[in-house]
């Protein structure tokens, strides 16, 4: 077996991953950066719910954060998801 391979990690972005919402935040955030709010507007989803899945994801290191002020910005995780 690879060194490289973290089957621990692994396991976090797929338990991560396995949510259909959380796969829609992804794709959300292509685009670039976005505020829970803003999330929260595109999905047509709740503020709460919306900044669930992105703490989740934050803390599998799918996702990273921004803070501007009293607004947290979302971005994909370069070392993960590349274009």
């Amino acid at each position: 077996m690879a060194e490289s391979f973290d089957a621990d990690r692994c396991a976090a972005y797929m338990k991560a991953l396995g949510e259909p919402m959380r796969m829609r935040i992804i794709e959300c955030l292509r685009s670039g950066p976005l505020s829970v709010s803003d999330i929260a507007t595109l999905l047509e989803i709740e503020v709460a719910n919306a900044s669930h899945h992105l703490r989740l994801m934050s803390q599998a290191g799918l996702a990273t954060t921004r803070r501007e002020g009293k607004f947290i910005y979302y971005s994909l995780n370069p070392a993960i998801f590349s274009r």
